[in-house]
């Protein structure tokens, strides 16, 4: 079954399941603190960290 469609890196993790959640939420949290500044997206339907010039710095 194909992954739905993802309209942004929010709605990504609104539609986490429930064992998923709080990993993944944890990841965010770590990423927030680590790159206060970098931009969240979705890239190839993961969740993307990117600096202003585009740089994608890691994806979860």
């Amino acid at each position: 079954m194909p992954m739905p469609k993802r309209i942004g890196a929010e709605d990504y993790f609104v539609r986490l399941e429930p064992h998923q959640r709080p990993h993944l939420e944890a990841l965010r949290d770590l990423s927030r603190g680590v790159a206060p500044h970098a931009r969240e997206v979705l890239k190839w339907k993961q969740p993307t960290y990117v600096l202003d010039d585009n740089t994608t710095l890691w994806m979860l």
